[in-house]
């Protein structure tokens, strides 16, 4: 079976895909598979692997099958009030002002939960933060089951958590009570207990040694890293921190130094290491990107016992279906798809040189990332060329020295600690630097194509027939998503808020009307401030479907009006994307906040109002009539034809001024956005019998605290037999047209 183990582990790899994304091509991967093994010849091989690939089979859909059946029990269950008792550990908590963050198990049950808890009082948090051991916690909120992505290109954090065994959260959650239980005298217990001392032991470190030694010595990756190191990410160097493992094989390293300057036998060596890295494992927070390599590193010390001898390809095979079977979901998660992909391209690499593996090491995860954060940087090969050297011979032993040495000589770890900070500012600078591609979601065949025809470039790196088939491959992809044939008017699921996304096919022009908010709460007491930024409602729906539809440039914003809920991350949009106009309702282009954004970010700051012909504008204005301070009565209110529909975009218009708007400008409309988010106070009956739509939008947050849309607007629409849209009810509600034709489609079918 030497170098044969890949079909077995390639068999899994498939099925796990199948079953985990419910992708149909890799049904046809499995027949493909079979084909190739008829063709072996090799009986033995055959039978392993239908033996192993049927195992995995049951095995991930019975955890898939699991996984909806406790999602099942939870949506039956939403919205019943629970009061219960969550016992966890301190390390397994974050506490950051008034909120703390926790995944527990309810008593009782296998059901587990993410929680975003409110605290109650000053007292209780001191008691969280000054707890040792183990905690329990009296929360009460409403089960319910993790919100499903409600837009394309967003954080999926139902899939996300379910690939945890997590399917369930408690809403509007306060802890209301802590008490602290006997600490357990468990293998486990001393492995937390352990753990909360050493983490201890970092929060007292330099801020910037501290964020560099947790993640690359502990393999702890705090909620916050990569928001305050976003040039890691972007820059392409997040195998450094979180997927290569290379924490696990310097433990090994230290722990073999050790055993042997004591003269340990290799033998007994080999059998405490296999024994130590389980507990490493659970110490590191059973981070799933440290599977594959703590897996490897068991079976290396497996073969030294047993003075066996498996090939690479063997091991990385061996270790993949370990990892499915400790972990059945970790072929669904980027972590651990970077990692085995990384660590099976490290394979294939050998003989290259080291600016050959860099560019392959780029090219092997760049489908995956073009697939699933839609954008690269053309410096990425670089900073990669540049950093792994740097981090593997100077950061990680300066990080190491910093961390032990900062109890006995402080200002050696400062001077670490100012670095590492230099670093990190030169990588976030570099990131800065012209060169972010935003891509878009690279189309999964060609994808796939991509990455297959990288591998084969690694053993034949100098065939021309491969380069330009691979460069052909991101050409037909990229070119398909920046000139899309068909154009859209999407209504954004923004939570409480509105925003609206207008494509022209080809992409002649990019208009956005609103980019939604948060309204921000000033917080009564010192204790309640949070330290740790919240992203804002566009970082976490709107951006990411800009993205993921590759959109680099936004011809316009239309800023109905001044509320936060509309125009309140507008510089979000200004930072992330090359915006060429700014257009608010007149009088809003004088206020000092809009002038200095126009200015920081070189954008045509443009009051409009009715009447007013902007050739720009593939709308036509029909309110503001007189200048204004930006309020709901000042709403800027356009129309335009899109595809075989006339769109009517309401702001939040209130229903004396509707009527102001003369009839035969707004007759024979198909749909309305509705104004004010279908509150009571817009959208009146003789108005909505002047425009006689044939589809209503509500743009509305879920459970929102205003209870929009109101009962008498639903009930206005029922009288004058408007149907309806809602994006708290149906997610991202978006019309699309081109010449072959026109349809509707929501986002959410629950």
């Amino acid at each position: 079976m030497t170098n044969r183990w890949i079909f077995p582990a390639l068999g899994t790899l498939v099925i796990a895909v199948s079953i985990l994304g419910q992708y149909w091509w890799a049904s046809v991967a499995v027949l493909v598979l079979f084909g190739r093994l008829c063709f072996l010849k090799e009986p033995l091989v055959v039978i392993v692997t239908m033996m192993i690939g049927g195992f995995f089979y049951c095995w991930i859909n019975n955890f898939v099958n699991a996984n909806q059946l406790e999602l099942q029990q939870v949506q039956q269950q939403t919205g019943q009030s629970v009061t219960t008792q969550l016992t966890v550990w301190v390390d397994e908590y974050d506490v950051d002002g008034n909120v703390v963050k926790l995944i527990a198990q309810l008593p009782s049950t296998d059901t587990k939960l993410v929680i975003n808890a409110r605290i109650v009082e000053a007292k209780i948090q001191k008691q969280l933060q000054r707890a040792t051991g183990q905690v329990t916690l009296t929360v009460k909120g409403r089960l319910q089951a993790l919100d499903a992505a409600t837009n394309p290109g967003q954080f999926d954090s139902r899939q996300f958590y379910a690939l945890q065994k997590i399917n369930a959260t408690l809403s509007k959650a306060e802890v209301i009570a802590v008490t602290q239980p006997p600490t357990s005298q468990s293998i486990n217990g001393w492995i937390h207990q352990a753990r909360q001392n050493v983490l201890q032991y970092f929060e007292a470190l330099p801020p910037a040694l501290r964020y560099y030694g947790e993640t690359l010595i502990l393999g702890y990756i705090r909620a916050d890293f990569y928001q305050a190191n976003q040039g890691i990410r972007e820059l392409g160097l997040l195998h450094l921190f979180s997927i290569s493992g290379f924490q696990v094989t310097m433990l090994i390293s230290l722990l073999t130094c050790f055993f042997g300057k004591l003269r340990v036998p290799t033998a007994i060596t080999a059998v405490l290491i296999l024994s130590i890295l389980p507990l490493y494992y659970v110490f590191s927070g059973s981070i799933p990107s440290l599977i594959r390599a703590i897996i490897i590193g068991m079976l290396a010390q497996g073969l030294i016992l047993l003075k066996w001898r498996v090939s690479a390809l063997d091991t990385w095979s061996l270790s993949l279906l370990g990892g499915v079977f400790f972990e059945p979901g970790i072929l669904g998660m980027l972590g651990g798809q970077l990692s085995y992909l990384l660590a099976l391209a490290l394979i294939f690499m050998r003989g290259l040189k080291f600016w050959q593996e860099i560019v392959m090491m780029n090219l092997v995860t760049l489908p995956v990332l073009l697939y699933t954060t839609y954008q690269t940087h053309l410096l990425a090969f670089l900073a990669n060329f540049i950093f792994i050297p740097v981090f593997t011979h100077l950061i990680v032993p300066l990080t190491t020295l910093g961390v032990i040495t900062y109890p006995i000589v402080p200002p050696v770890a400062r001077g670490i600690d100012y670095l590492i900070a230099q670093l990190s500012s030169l990588i976030t600078w570099l990131s800065k630097l012209p060169g972010n591609i935003i891509f878009g979601q690279f189309n999964w065949a060609l994808a796939l194509a991509a990455t297959g025809l990288t591998f084969y470039l690694m053993q034949h790196f100098k065939s021309r027939r491969g380069w330009v088939g691979l460069l052909s491959l991101y050409a037909i992809g990229f070119i398909g998503l920046k000139i899309p044939l068909h154009g859209t008017v999407a209504f954004v699921d923004v939570g409480q808020g509105d925003s609206i996304v207008i494509q022209t096919p080809y992409r002649r022009e990019v208009t956005l009307i609103d980019t939604g908010g948060r309204l921000a709460l000033p917080v009564e007491h010192q204790w309640q401030q949070r330290s740790k930024q919240a992203k804002s409602n566009a970082e976490m729906f709107l951006v990411p479907y800009l993205m993921q539809q590759g959109i680099a440039n936004i011809q316009q914003i239309i800023l109905t009006h001044a509320d936060a809920d509309h125009a309140g991350d507008v510089e979000v949009l200004l930072k992330t994307f090359r915006v060429h106009y700014l257009y608010v309702g007149q009088g809003m282009e004088s206020m000092l906040k809009y002038q200095q954004l126009a200015l920081k970010y070189h954008v045509q700051l443009v009051g409009i109002h009715t009447g007013q012909q902007l050739p720009q504008l593939p709308l036509q204005v029909l309110w503001p009539k007189i200048p204004g301070q930006g309020k709901n009565e000042d709403s800027v209110v356009t129309r335009g034809k899109f595809g075989r529909l006339t769109f009517l975009f309401m702001g939040d218009l209130d229903r004396a001024n509707e009527l102001c708007i003369p009839a035969v400008q707004i007759k024979n409309t198909d749909v309305i956005k509705l104004g004010h988010h279908g509150s009571k106070t817009s959208s009146g009956a003789q108005f909505l019998e002047t425009v006689q739509p044939q589809v209503a939008i509500i743009s509305a947050g879920r459970d929102n605290r205003y209870h929009h849309p109101h009962e008498e607007t639903l009930m206005t629409l029922a009288q004058t037999k408007i149907p309806y849209f809602s994006t708290a009810r149906d997610g991202m509600i978006k019309y699309e047209w081109s010449l072959v034709g026109d349809r509707w489609s929501k986002m959410k079918s629950e």
